[in-house]
């Protein structure tokens, strides 16, 4: 779990393209992508060192030509602190 955060970006682009591109960040240790209208996909998108993304991807966007619509950074809630290290605590005790 990455202390800054998770961003959030609607982009319209293929998305082969899209996973290329996030495979291929070393700053973007996972990335999720989904479909939500017309041409756009919902990438939520985990830093590596806990960084933050924006900039970086606001620039990858520009750079391919692509249609962003949102760029947001989501911050962990206590759910998904309190998931992580139940998760973690049992990983750790072979459960």
């Amino acid at each position: 779990m990455s202390d800054g955060g998770q961003v959030v970006a609607e982009i319209a682009a293929p998305e082969a393209e899209l996973r290329e591109c996030w495979e291929g960040l070393e700053e973007v240790e996972y990335y999720n992508i989904s479909p939500i209208d017309g041409a756009y996909y919902r990438c939520a998108l985990t830093p590596t060192n806990g960084a933050d993304l924006r900039p970086r991807v606001f620039q990858v966007v520009s750079q391919r030509g692509w249609s962003l619509r949102e760029l947001t950074l989501s911050r962990h809630s206590l759910e998904d602190i309190f998931v992580h290290m139940t998760r973690t605590n049992k990983e750790e005790e072979g459960l």
